[in-house]
C-alpha cells in the first residue's frame, strides 16, 4: 500500500469552501417521499478524487415489519 500522489504543493493550507443552504432542494427525489439525495461535492468539485452526497431517509423507510399473528391468537 502506498500514499496517493501529491496534488497540493503550497506552503500553507488550502482554503476553499462551497456554501449549500439547508433549504436547497435535493438532486434526486423529494423530501418526505421516503428518500432524497443531495450531492454535496461532485467529482468536478473534488478534482475527480471522490463524490460526497447526503441521503435523507423518511421516518418510515425500510426496517423490520411485524408479522401477523397466527389464527387463534398468540403463537
Amino acid at each position: 500500500m502506498s500514499y496517493p500522489k501529491q496534488v497540493y504543493f503550497g506552503d500553507g493550507g488550502e482554503i476553499n469552501a462551497h456554501f449549500l443552504p439547508a433549504d436547497t432542494a435535493p438532486n434526486v427525489g423529494e423530501p418526505g417521499d421516503g428518500m432524497a439525495i443531495r450531492y454535496l461535492a461532485t467529482a468536478d468539485v473534488t478534482r475527480g478524487e471522490f463524490g460526497l452526497y447526503r441521503v435523507m431517509l423518511g421516518a418510515k423507510i425500510g426496517g423490520v415489519t411485524l408479522h401477523p399473528s397466527p389464527p387463534g391468537g398468540q403463537p
